[in-house]
């Protein structure tokens, strides 16, 4: 004989990052949900009925109330999101123009010191060259 099934709870738990999973545990037979008998489905007794249909329209509208409440944290939560990601890409966009501004102020750098060595290079050739024109004068003056 298989033992009966036992309904389902959904619990929520949060993440250490704030995401929260569901889990469906099955719930205790002590606080389980009983199905409505069919002798009682049988009875006639319209006011067992209506408590019956207005114990259910409460645990609904119960149901109802978390499902707007967990819409408005949700709502709350992408909207939090969605401005820290405006933040972070308006930080993104900044660090790459101050990137673009650093490796523009490096190749003119680069280039600048590039034209010093050669301009010190070329002065060198200069100076060897006005020597080595003193040193051929001072020849012929002997």
């Amino acid at each position: 004989m298989s033992s009966p099934e036992l309904p389902n709870q959904c619990i929520e738990t949060k993440n250490g990052l704030g995401f929260i999973s569901s889990v469906f545990v099955p719930l205790p037979k002590a606080i389980s949900v009983r199905e409505p008998s069919h002798e009682h489905s049988r009875s006639s007794d319209p006011e067992a009925h209506g408590k019956h249909f207005f114990t259910i329209i409460q645990m609904l509208q119960r149901d109802l109330n978390q499902l707007e409440f967990l819409y408005t944290e949700k709502s709350k939560g992408l909207e939090e999101i969605s401005r820290e990601y405006a933040r972070l890409e308006c930080y993104h966009y900044e660090t790459l123009e101050m990137v673009q501004e650093l490796r523009e102020e490096i190749k003119k750098r680069d280039i600048s010191s590039r034209l010093e060595a050669k301009n010190e290079l070329r002065i060198e050739q200069l100076e060897r060259q006005l020597e080595q024109k003193q040193n051929f004068k001072h020849i012929y003056k002997r």
